[in-house]
Parts: C-alpha cells; sequence; structure tokens
C-alpha cells in the first residue's frame, strides 16, 4: 500500500500535489475504517443474522450521506441515478458476501481474499475505461499475493498448533 501512496505524498510541488497528497490520506483512513468495519462484522456475526447487520449498515450509511446535502447535493441525472442504483445494488450483495464469509471464518482467512478486489479493480479500470496502472500500482499489486499466501499459511499453521494442543490436552 505504501508503494503505490509514495507518489501521492511527495509529489507536493505541483499544483495538484497538495489535493493527490489529501486523496490518498483519506484513502488510508479509509483502509483504517474498513478494517474496524471487518472486526465489528466479525463480532457482530457471532450473535446476529447477516441479513441484520447488512440492513442496519446499509440504514445507517443512508442516513449518515444525508450530511451532505448542505454540501452542493445535486439530482442526478437519468442515466447516472440508473448506475447510482446499479452500485447500491452490487455493494449490497457484496456486503452480503462479506459478512457471510466472517460469520464462517475468522478475520485473519477472509481479509487476504480481499486482495482480489485490487485485482479486479485493476482488470475492470484497464478493460471498462482505458485505465493503464501505473509501474507502481503493478508493482504493489504483485508484492501483496505473497504476503497475503503467506499470512494465509501462518493462520493455518497456528490453527493447527492450537488443535494439536488440544488434542493433547484430551489424553
Amino acid at each position: 500500500m505504501m508503494v503505490v501512496m509514495s507518489p501521492q505524498l511527495t509529489d507536493m510541488g505541483t499544483a495538484s500535489g497538495p489535493l493527490r497528497a489529501l486523496g490518498a490520506v483519506v484513502a488510508l483512513g479509509s483502509a483504517l475504517m474498513s478494517a474496524l468495519a471487518h472486526i465489528f462484522i466479525r463480532k457482530l456475526s457471532q450473535t446476529e443474522p447477516t441479513t441484520a447487520i447488512v440492513f442496519w449498515f446499509i440504514i445507517t450509511s443512508a442516513l449518515l450521506s444525508l450530511l451532505i446535502i448542505p454540501y452542493g447535493w445535486v439530482l442526478p441525472a437519468p442515466v447516472t441515478l440508473a448506475l447510482l442504483i446499479g452500485i447500491g445494488v452490487i455493494g449490497g450483495l457484496g456486503q452480503i458476501c462479506l459478512t457471510a464469509a466472517y460469520s464462517h471464518a475468522d478475520a485473519s482467512v477472509v481479509a487476504p481474499f480481499e486482495y482480489s478486489s485490487m485485482i479486479f479493480a485493476i482488470a475492470i479500470g484497464w478493460s471498462f475505461f482505458g485505465e493503464i496502472p501505473s509501474r507502481t500500482v503493478l508493482s504493489g499489486a504483485a508484492r501483496d499475493p505473497g504476503r497475503r499466501a503467506d499470512q494465509l499459511e501462518r493462520t493455518q499453521a497456528e490453527r493447527d498448533a492450537q488443535d494439536d494442543c488440544g488434542r493433547l490436552g484430551d489424553r
């Protein structure tokens, strides 16, 4: 992540530099909030059904979104509104899948699979919008799977060790 963010944080000499740096810092804040949400989802999924968690997530998000109305919200054009509704439906389905995943597996198992969102974003950006990822983005994307695979392997090894200890205690 820092590899991808570094050009945004070091490009302060241009007119857009401070805005790009702000965008990178806000994205980092988003990642932190997302991580906290995933932890909360994992804890809630132990006592609450997936549908309840997703329902309240959607309601809370909708209500908080109302706070931006005074800052220049305008009614979107019909095509834009249709696209936004599509985004909402797809995002809602993704939230249901993610919440269900966290209810069945530890965060350390689910989180590495979220890496695929970066791969999908790069592929969709290139395929549909002609966005060519920079070398920095590709470099960061190439480094991440190895770290994620190592994380999964360590998590499984820890789980196996705990199982072995439990079996020894049964004897």
